[in-house]
C-alpha cells in the first residue's frame, strides 16, 4: 500500500499580540517606589478603569499623601472625582474631602459659591488657589468664585496643601495654604464619554466629553473638549442657576522628551444672588428661604442676581533638555467679569432708601484680566535637585458701583448728604492695577537614599496702583502706588523610616499681599500696607501599607 502521506506542517503564524494590561491600584509593594514615581515618570489624569483583585487601604481611601511630602497634605484623584462625587460639583466641593477644609454651600453642591470656605480655619483671601501651577484669584482681595472656573468633571486632580510650601511655592496668599488642581488630560484612546444627570430641586446636567486618542501622524498628540450644560431652581427659593462651560485641551509631543500643551476653558453662569437672612425669616418663611417672588419685596429675585463670565487659558512647555535638566514654563492669561444687582441691604441704609417710596437697590461691575508667565528649571544629580525659577503677572481690574431705582430703571442718588451732580450716585469708580513677580532658589539635599533635606529662599516683589475717580468708602479721587518686597526662606527634612513609612519636619515663612481695601482712605500711606507674614513649623508622618494608609501632622 501507497505510504501515507507525510503530514503537511501548518503555516508559521504571528504571534497574538499580548493584550494590555489591566490599570490596577498602587498595591503595597509599589510604596518604595512612590519618590520616583511621584517625582519623574509623567502621569496622565485620564480617566481609567480600576481593576483590582480586592480591595486596599491604598485605592480606597478618599484622599491621599505622598511619602516624600514635607507638609501636611491631601491628593484627591480622579478616580474617586469621578465615582463618588455628584457631576454638579466644582473645585471646593472636592477640597471639602481633606481633612482641615470646610465650606458651606446653601444651594447644593456646586450649585452657589463656597463665600465660607476655610483651609486650617484660614479664610477664602487667606490662601492659594492654583490651576496646572497658575494661581487665579480675585485682585482687590485674593478671594476666589467657586462656581465661576473648573466644574468637577474637568478636573484630574486636587491636591490640598495644609501650609506655605517650599520657596518655590507661588503665589499672593501663600500665607493658608495652596489648593492645587489639575486639568483632566486626554485619554489615550479615541473616546465619546456622554453624561447626564438629573436630581431633586429640578437640577440637571448634560456634558458631552470627546477625545481624539493618540494620534500617530501627528507624532502622538491628542485632544480632549468638554461641554457641559447645567441649571438648578436650587435648595433656596427663587435661587435658580444655569452656566454654560467649554473645555480644550491639547497636547503636541515634539520628539520623544518635549510636549507642547494648549487650554482653554470659558464659563458663563447666571444666578440668583440671596441676601442673608434673619432667624425671623427662616422661622416664618422655611430653613430653605432665598428669595421673593414678589416684586414689591426687597427681596425680590429679579432685583438681587448676577452674570459671570470667565475664560482662562495657557500654552506651556515641559521639556527635558538634557538627562540632568528640566524646563517648565507657562504663558498665561484669564479674565472675570462680574455685573450684578442686588437691593440695599436690610441691615444698612436702609431709612436712606425706603423713603423714596421705591425698591433701591446697587449695581456693581467687577472685571479683570490678568496676564503672566511661570518658569521652573531643575537640574538633577547624584547629590539633589536644584530648582529656580519664578512667576511675573500683571492684572489690571476696573471696579463700579452705582445706586438705581428698580422701580424707575433709573440711576438713584439715596445718599441725601451727597453733593449733587451727575456722579453723585456713585460709591465708587475706580481701576486697580497689581505687579507681581516672585524668584526662587531651592535645593533638595539627598543625604541618602532615606534621608532629604530642602532649603530655599523666595524674594517677593508686588506694586499695587490704584487710579480712583471716586474711591470706595471714602467717594474721593486717589492715585496711589505702593511698592512692597520681601524675602521669604523654608526649610524641610524627608526621612524613610520605612518603605511605607517617613516622618517629616517643616519650618517655612507665608506671606498675605495687602488687601486693597487698605487703599479705600484719604492717605494710603498711613496704613501699613506690608504683607502679612506666618511662620510655621510642623511635623508629620505618612504610613502607605496594604490595610492602612494614614498620614499625622
Amino acid at each position: 500500500a501507497p505510504a501515507a502521506p507525510t503530514p503537511k506542517a501548518p503555516a508559521p503564524t504571528a504571534a497574538p499580540t499580548p493584550p494590555p494590561a489591566a490599570v490596577t491600584a498602587p498595591s503595597a509593594s509599589d510604596a518604595k517606589d512612590e519618590k520616583d514615581f511621584y517625582n519623574k515618570a509623567p502621569i496622565r489624569l485620564e480617566e481609567v478603569e480600576i481593576s483590582e483583585t480586592r480591595p486596599t487601604a491604598l485605592n480606597q481611601a478618599p484622599a491621599d499623601s505622598n511619602l516624600d511630602t514635607y507638609q501636611p497634605q491631601s491628593i484627591i484623584d480622579l478616580s474617586f472625582i469621578t465615582n463618588h462625587l455628584a457631576p454638579t460639583a466644582d473645585y471646593s466641593t472636592i477640597a471639602n474631602l481633606a481633612p482641615s477644609v470646610a465650606n458651606v454651600v446653601t444651594n447644593g453642591p456646586g450649585l452657589s459659591d463656597a463665600k465660607r470656605a476655610t483651609l486650617r480655619g484660614f479664610v477664602d483671601t487667606q490662601y492659594n488657589v492654583t490651576y496646572d501651577g497658575i494661581p487665579f484669584a480675585d485682585t482687590n482681595d485674593f478671594s476666589h468664585h467657586t462656581t465661576s472656573y473648573f466644574p468637577a468633571k474637568m478636573i484630574g486632580r486636587v491636591t490640598v496643601d495644609r501650609g506655605p510650601g517650599t520657596a518655590s511655592s507661588i503665589g499672593e496668599a501663600t500665607f493658608g495654604g495652596t489648593i492645587a488642581l489639575l486639568s483632566k488630560d486626554p485619554r489615550t484612546d479615541a473616546a465619546v464619554i456622554p453624561t447626564m444627570s438629573y436630581g431633586s430641586n429640578n437640577t440637571f446636567l448634560e456634558h458631552i466629553e470627546g477625545n481624539s486618542g493618540l494620534v500617530n501622524q501627528l507624532g502622538g498628540a491628542s485632544a480632549i473638549a468638554s461641554y457641559q450644560y447645567l441649571q438648578t431652581d436650587g435648595y433656596q427659593t427663587n435661587v435658580k442657576m444655569n452656566r454654560d462651560t467649554s473645555y480644550v485641551k491639547y497636547l503636541q509631543p515634539i520628539g520623544k522628551d518635549t510636549t507642547i500643551t494648549f487650554l482653554s476653558n470659558y464659563n458663563k453662569i447666571k444666578f440668583y444672588n440671596p441676601l442673608p437672612v434673619t432667624q425671623q425669616q427662616i422661622d416664618t418663611l422655611g430653613r430653605n428661604f432665598g428669595l421673593s417672588s414678589d416684586p414689591t419685596s426687597p427681596l425680590y429675585a429679579g432685583y438681587n442676581y448676577r452674570k459671570n463670565q470667565t475664560d482662562f487659558e495657557y500654552i506651556g512647555i515641559d521639556s527635558a533638555v538634557t538627562n540632568s535638566w528640566h524646563v517648565n514654563g507657562k504663558a498665561y492669561t484669564y479674565f472675570y467679569g462680574n455685573g450684578s444687582y442686588d437691593t440695599a441691604s436690610v441691615a444698612s441704609k436702609i431709612k436712606e432708601t425706603w423713603h423714596y417710596g421705591d425698591n433701591v437697590g446697587r449695581y456693581k461691575l467687577s472685571a479683570y484680566r490678568a496676564w503672566g508667565e511661570t518658569l521652573n528649571v531643575t537640574w538633577d544629580n547624584a547629590y539633589g535637585v536644584l530648582k529656580l525659577g519664578g512667576w511675573h503677572e500683571y492684572h489690571r481690574a476696573k471696579r463700579i458701583q452705582y445706586n438705581l431705582d428698580y422701580t424707575k430703571g433709573t440711576v438713584l442718588d439715596f445718599d441725601p448728604k451727597a453733593a449733587t451732580g451727575s456722579r453723585s450716585a456713585y460709591n465708587y469708580d475706580l481701576v486697580n492695577y497689581l505687579f507681581t513677580t516672585q524668584l526662587f532658589a531651592e535645593y533638595d539635599w539627598r543625604i541618602n537614599k532615606d534621608f532629604t533635606i530642602n532649603g530655599g529662599v523666595k524674594d517677593v516683589q508686588f506694586k499695587r496702583t490704584i487710579n480712583a475717580d471716586i474711591n470706595q468708602t471714602t467717594k474721593t479721587p486717589l492715585n496711589y502706588t505702593k511698592d512692597t518686597s520681601k524675602a521669604l526662606g523654608s526649610l524641610s527634612a524627608n526621612y524613610s523610616i520605612l518603605n511605607e513609612w517617613t516622618v517629616y519636619a517643616q519650618a517655612s515663612q507665608g506671606f498675605l499681599a495687602p488687601n486693597l481695601s487698605l487703599f479705600y482712605v484719604p492717605d494710603p500711606s498711613v496704613n501699613q500696607t506690608k504683607p502679612q507674614e506666618t511662620m510655621n513649623y510642623q511635623v508629620g508622618s505618612v504610613f502607605k501599607k496594604d490595610r492602612l494608609n494614614t498620614d499625622v501632622a
